[in-house]
């Protein structure tokens, strides 16, 4: 990929840490495709969402085999923050070495988000 290329952003997660990480995003004027996350249980991200007219859809959605993920360009990064979603193949494949799993424990011994 040329170095000319600006990042494209797909997230998933809930909470503060998805919410602190699509806040840096916007203030780095990256370009966020969509986000993904749980509306009940990310209220202060939703709202953050709709104020900076963000695309974004339940997470549930992702849960779905059939789902159909929309098409990322090739400079597009997958970043999961704070999700409790595993997410398949369908869904990881398109990312090949851009995704990024932001967790605060060790793999796979701690998996989880309240690994603390």
């Amino acid at each position: 990929m040329p170095d000319d290329i600006e990042p494209s952003f797909v997230v998933v997660g809930d909470g503060v840490p998805a919410k602190s990480a699509i806040q840096f995003l916007i203030d780095t004027g990256a370009n966020i495709i969509a986000v993904y996350t749980t509306p009940e249980e990310s209220r202060g991200l939703v709202a953050l969402l709709d104020r900076a007219k963000l695309p974004w859809e339940d997470s549930s959605n992702l849960r779905d085999p059939s789902y159909n993920f929309p098409n990322t360009p090739m400079n597009c990064w997958l970043i999961n923050a704070f999700s409790s979603l595993i997410l398949h193949d369908k869904i990881l494949k398109p990312f090949a070495d851009r995704a990024l799993n932001l967790h605060n424990g060790p793999l796979p011994n701690y998996a989880g988000i309240n690994v603390t």
